[in-house]
C-alpha cells in the first residue's frame, strides 16, 4: 500500500548503556513508528522462539 511506514529499531542491550545513553522500552514514544522492530530473541533447538536476555524480556 501507499502509506508512510516509519519503522523503529530498539535493541534489547540499550538498557545496560551508561548515562544518558541508556535507553528503555519507557523511553520509546508510540506515536513516532508506525512499526518497531525488537532485536534481539532466539531459537532453542527444536526452532520454539526463547529469551535472548531473560532479565529484559521477560522479567522486566
Amino acid at each position: 500500500n501507499g502509506e508512510e511506514r516509519i519503522v523503529c529499531y530498539y535493541t534489547n542491550w540499550s538498557v545496560y548503556r551508561p548515562g544518558t545513553a541508556k535507553y528503555s522500552p519507557q523511553n520509546i514514544n508510540p506515536y513516532l513508528c508506525t512499526h518497531l522492530i525488537y532485536a534481539f530473541g532466539g531459537f532453542t533447538k527444536d526452532n520454539t522462539l526463547k529469551p535472548f536476555d531473560k532479565y529484559q524480556d521477560i522479567e522486566k
